[in-house]
């Protein structure tokens, strides 16, 4: 909860939930003040522009949540994960993180950074949301997050 000196002092208030017709109304009717779905961050959608016009509608702000350690899986990953296989996050035994279940590449190169960056930004301004809640910045867990870089870099 964060101080809002528009409202007084009164807490800002911000739910975690969906993007439906029925998830907006309620939260308008109960005085949210922010939402925060969760949504597929490399991907832009047309639809998303329509549920931040939806929030604004009702006075309120959207920050759309991105798993952003999350570059989908090893059957269904985003262009960018596809052609860059040596950016992949490795585990505490140094093999590379690209499975049927998960995949996902390391902040720990400038590379990822600049286009995890650079696409949160663009879907953004495209669609009108107020800014982003970056969920799982982190890896999954604490066996993960052992890339080269990462390691070298700890190890300096």
């Amino acid at each position: 909860i964060e101080e809002d000196t528009k409202k007084e002092g009164l807490p800002i208030i911000g739910v975690y939930g969906g993007t439906g017709n029925s998830t907006h109304q309620k939260s308008a009717e109960s005085g949210v003040d922010e939402l925060y779905p969760s949504l597929t961050w490399w991907e832009s959608h047309e639809w998303y522009s329509s549920i931040a016009a939806r929030a604004h509608k009702n006075n309120i702000k959207m920050y759309p949540s991105f798993a952003v350690a999350y570059d989908g899986n090893s059957n269904n990953q985003h262009a960018f994960a596809k052609n860059n296989p040596q950016y992949f996050e490795k585990n505490r035994h140094g093999q590379i993180i690209n499975t049927p279940q998960r995949s996902h590449l390391s902040w720990g190169h400038p590379e990822v950074r600049k286009y995890k960056v650079e696409t949160l930004t663009h879907i953004v301004h495209k669609h009108g949301f107020d800014g982003v809640l970056l969920d799982y910045i982190r890896f999954f867990g604490t066996s993960d997050g052992y890339c080269d870089v990462i390691v070298s870099e700890f190890k300096a």
